[in-house]
């Protein structure tokens, strides 16, 4: 994630939240009631963030994770074209060899 990624999250909770909380008042709830539905609703997302970054973490699909994995791939990947195309060298050899003597 970018920091104007971070920046700007964070702004838009910033204005959220006293904007939510300015809404439920004209809509009819006390400020305490409001106060606390906007807390409430925080609360939960922190915790459903919370939640999503240990799943991320425990089945291992964090970015560092992701990157070396495909990095991994592709070394092996490269390695294996590598192998092949000097085996089938080698069996190009032998055959060429093989057929003149």
């Amino acid at each position: 994630m970018r920091r104007l990624d971070i920046l700007t999250y964070t702004l838009v909770l910033l204005v959220l939240g006293p904007l939510l909380y300015g809404v439920l008042q004209l809509v009819g709830l006390s400020a305490l009631n409001a106060g606390l539905v906007v807390q409430a609703l925080f609360v939960a997302g922190v915790i459903l963030w919370l939640g999503s970054y240990v799943f991320r973490v425990f089945f291992r699909k964090m970015t560092y994770n992701q990157q070396m994995k495909d990095y991994k791939d592709a070394v092996l990947e490269k390695r294996a074209e590598a192998y092949y195309q000097k085996l089938a060298e080698t069996e190009q050899q032998e055959s060429h060899e093989s057929n003149r003597g």
